[in-house]
């Protein structure tokens, strides 16, 4: 079981220590949401108290429609009473915990089958505190995270290759605010998985923030959400920013949208991030949904999905280096 720590920078899986005798050709960095973990943000389970990895599908197998839709029914969510003190919050519970089965990781127990030739870590940051999460001037806010990152990511990454990112949620915008622009020519590729890139106006974010912190919360607290400030401006600039970084760099995006909207949360019926928000609106933009709603879409079977196109990007990183120079 790979070891992970709730806050920084982890590597869960090692190109070198694996027994490989070339290097890594590229880094993938997952980065979780709004109350999420560096670890059960990421993981499912087979509730039968098979391990996944070793007796289900893997990542790379083909897999029926009616066995996803199999695999869908056996994870939604017990109804067990929540955790209070829960580092994943509520909403992001992996279901081993729920059911006692062990869990498949799957970026450190299933990628290195589809790319063994990356190394991957897992970033995690304190994303448990809601309040100012969405103004800029706060220590806790998400353009903070965003800078800590960078920073961890340019001391703790031991070499100078192709960095992919795969982020969920508000993941994504802690990733779009990059300040270190020796970091950002090294950004090969960013998988967005329900990220909020855009607002329609600053109603529109407020609804979209007030969406996120339900889902984190799994409770519609008015209070809370009558309080809950978001700065939109800042949010509009940093999209405005990453769109203009895309335009001049080299960075490919694929981002992937829910399908289907959360149930079971009193006064809250519906996707947490809806379509529009869901695209960066960048013409070269890859747009794909995975059916399932916003907490499982990272987790089964999105996972497979979501690995093919990181393969796609690794593979095309490998290409580049067996190119011989001119």
């Amino acid at each position: 079981m790979s070891e992970v720590n709730r806050q920084g920078l982890d590597q869960v899986y090692s190109c070198e220590k694996s027994g490989r005798s070339d290097g890594p050709i590229a880094n993938i960095v997952f980065v979780h949401g709004l109350r999420g973990h560096p670890r059960r943000t990421w993981e499912y389970t087979d509730p039968t108290g098979n391990h996944p990895s070793t007796n289900g599908p893997s990542l790379h197998e083909e897999t029926s429609p009616s066995e996803k839709r199999s695999w869908i029914r056996r994870l939604k969510p017990s109804s067990r009473p929540k955790q209070a003190n829960d580092a994943n919050s509520p909403s992001h519970d992996t279901a081993a915990g729920k059911l006692g089965c062990e869990a498949t990781f799957w970026p450190a127990d299933e990628l290195p089958k589809t790319v063994p030739q990356a190394d991957i870590f897992t970033y995690g940051y304190n994303a448990d505190v809601i309040e100012g999460i969405f103004q800029q001037n706060n220590k806790n806010s998400i353009f903070q995270h965003g800078n800590d990152l960078m920073v961890r990511l340019e001391r703790s990454i031991g070499n100078d290759l192709p960095i992919i990112f795969v982020a969920h949620s508000l993941g994504g915008i802690v990733v779009k605010t990059p300040r270190y622009k020796s970091l950002l020519s090294r950004v090969r590729a960013v998988v967005f998985c329900g990220t909020p890139h855009r607002g329609a106006d600053a109603a529109a974010w407020g609804r979209l923030a007030a969406n996120i912190v339900t889902m984190a919360l799994q409770s519609s607290n008015h209070r809370l959400l009558t309080d809950l400030q978001t700065d939109s401006q800042i949010l509009d600039l940093i999209q405005e920013d990453f769109l203009r970084i895309l335009h001049v760099g080299n960075i490919n995006v694929h981002s992937f949208q829910e399908s289907r909207g959360l149930s079971g949360i009193k006064g809250f019926d519906g996707k947490v991030v809806d379509d529009f928000s869901s695209k960066l609106g960048y013409s070269l933009e890859t747009t794909e949904t995975i059916d399932a709603n916003h907490m499982e879409m990272v987790r089964r079977p999105g996972c497979r999905i979501i690995s093919a196109v990181i393969k796609d990007y690794v593979t095309d990183v490998e290409k580049e280096v067996e190119q011989p120079s001119a």
